[in-house]
């Protein structure tokens, strides 16, 4: 139980560290500004919506599955799996 917690504090401290490199530390001198394609930062957004709305709403994307398997289950005596 304590090494569980001890754990999170050292992951935690590890990402903070990451964050704070990412938004608070100034780049240094010539160090270049790396631009991103636009079709790049479209998908990017579009995974990150998919990622937070499947998060969200699983049954979106499992009620359909669900849905499949139980159609299919009285036609798997003749599966072989």
């Amino acid at each position: 139980m304590v090494q569980g917690r001890w754990g999170r504090a050292v992951s935690l401290c590890y990402y903070l560290q990451v964050l704070k490199q990412i938004y608070l530390v100034e780049p240094g001198p010539g160090t270049p500004i790396l631009q991103t394609p636009i079709l790049s930062q479209i998908a990017t957004v579009l995974l990150a919506l998919a990622v937070v709305v499947l998060g969200c709403a699983p049954n979106l994307l499992l009620g359909p599955l669900v849905a499949a398997i139980q159609t299919a289950r009285p036609y798997s005596k003749w599966l072989s799996i």
